[in-house]
């Protein structure tokens, strides 16, 4: 179902001792240096190779050496320099290379898995330097080393992937909500992204110019796959829901001709009082399918929230390439633990039941009158499938500053509600009391991914210099 994504890519510099009487006089004492630095930097590569893309890998023992591999990792794109030291070397290897890395905007790992002294040296020097860099110490035998490299990796691959991208910022701030506008300049400085406004008029004009048969196509899909179409003549007409395609698809080439990687779409008032609302767009620009089939899911947040779009397209990336959900905080039970998220008309169809199969996702799917937006539409409405891992995360600004907030939790169906409304919801159980994310977290906002991406949330947060904050 989901489309087929690129691994992380990374590259492997094994440093080791340069000194040859070492290697000469270690197996006197019984100890054979050579054979267990090589056996070490093979097992590794062998380990990592199944979750990793390694572009390329090498033992070197000296400054020239590092340089010159470093630079030729760069350039065959790797997006993250796991420096392996099994043994003693001299830290200025590590030093140079680090920062060869850094200048590409790469990040170093520094990876150990029985020494400590020739690590603890480098990772000195790396402090000196003001590197930008991991370390993660523990044996090759041991899923957990294994499993927190490829988290590092996971997030510096994220971290290199959203330079050079462009946001599209389809209208402008809705509703008065300060949590959802971004500058422009920061963005480009902080993250490598640059930010495109279109004007929602495109929408409509574009919209003018979409076939017949385009939206007959995609109009005979709904009535087939989607369990119901509730016509209630007013708010939701097959008119209306004609003009929501007519939007879907306009949306659809804007995406294409401007090549955005990732958007926001402002909505309401303008769209959802004028023309009608756009969450039939919201859900099929996040799914991995459309009438026209498997497809790649493009983040799309409501209400032209910028920093919800940034928050998607991270979680994006570090799943996998899995659809998220844009939600907001309706209410919490807090006997049972339970956090009811919602999204005013639109979200990812995927996650009503995560199903390999279309059909089986959308046949839990009801298309229903919306209840707000002069213009009308429809509801995408369910429930999410149960599920035994959920990460929600939002970045916010605390006086200027990001901060990431991230919840760890599973998803429930069969809970007591206070508020019932023909939304997209997810129920999120929770260890903690939920009435503390009143008292620290800073938007009505969050995001969701299928799966635990704490770790590598956590590392995302570290690469780019911000505070985090964990519930779980």
């Amino acid at each position: 179902m989901i489309k087929e994504f690129l691994k992380p890519r990374v590259s492997i510099l094994t440093l080791v001792d340069p000194r040859e009487e070492i290697y000469e006089t270690a197996p006197k004492w019984g100890f054979q240096y050579d054979e267990i630095n090589r056996k070490e930097h093979s097992k590794l590569v062998e380990k990592l190779s199944a979750e990793l893309d390694i572009v390329d890998f090498e033992i070197v023992n000296s400054k020239e050496d590092s340089i010159a591999s470093t630079k030729k990792f760069i350039s065959k794109g790797a997006e993250l320099l796991i420096v392996f030291i099994p043994g003693w070397t001299y830290p200025v290897f590590c030093a140079v290379a680090s920062r060869t890395a850094l200048f590409s905007s790469v990040p170093t790992l520094l990876v150990s898995s029985f020494a400590l002294s020739g690590p603890s040296a480098a990772k000195g020097a790396l402090d000196e330097i003001g590197a930008i860099y991991e370390v993660v110490y523990g044996s090759l035998d041991q899923e957990q080393t294994i499993n927190k490299i490829i988290s590092y990796a996971k997030a510096a691959s994220t971290v290199t992937r959203l330079r050079g991208m462009t946001h599209g910022l389809i209208g402008g701030r809705s509703m008065g909500m300060f949590t959802t506008i971004v500058d422009p300049s920061y963005w480009l400085k902080a993250f490598g992204i640059d930010i495109e406004h279109v004007d929602q008029s495109e929408i409509l004009r574009i919209g003018k110019e979409i076939s017949d048969k385009e939206i007959d196509d995609l109009y005979r899909w709904l009535k087939k796959n989607f369990k119901k179409i509730d016509y209630d003549g007013k708010m939701l007409t097959p008119e209306i829901l004609r003009n929501q395609i007519r939007g879907y698809l306009a949306i659809r080439k804007i995406v294409d001709s401007n090549r955005f990687d990732f958007v926001g779409v402002k909505c309401i008032n303008e769209l959802s009082d004028y023309f009608c609302s756009q969450c039939l767009s919201a859900g099929l620009m996040n799914d991995p399918y459309d009438n026209n089939g498997t497809k790649k899911p493009i983040i799309y947040a409501c209400e032209c929230d910028s920093n919800g779009a940034l928050s998607m397209e991270i979680l994006h990336l570090l799943s996998g390439g899995k659809p998220i959900l844009f939600m907001d905080l309706i209410s919490f039970n807090e006997e049972e633990k339970v956090i009811t998220c919602m999204n005013c008309g639109g979200a990812s169809t995927w996650y009503s039941m995560r199903s390999e199969k279309v059909e089986e996702n959308l046949n839990k799917v009801e298309i229903l009158p919306h209840i707000h937006g002069k213009a009308g539409g429809g509801c995408l409405a369910y429930t999410a499938r149960s599920s035994e891992v959920v990460t929600l995360m939002r970045l916010s600004r605390v006086n200027g500053n990001y901060k990431m907030f991230v919840i760890s939790g599973k998803l429930v169906e069969n809970v007591r509600r206070d508020i019932n409304l023909p939304w997209p919801t997810a129920n999120v159980k929770v260890e903690f009391n939920p009435k503390t994310l009143l008292e620290e977290y800073d938007s009505q906002h969050v995001h969701i991914v299928d799966g635990d991406l704490i770790e590598e949330c956590k590392y995302v947060a570290k690469i780019f210099g911000m505070d985090i904050k964990i519930f779980k």
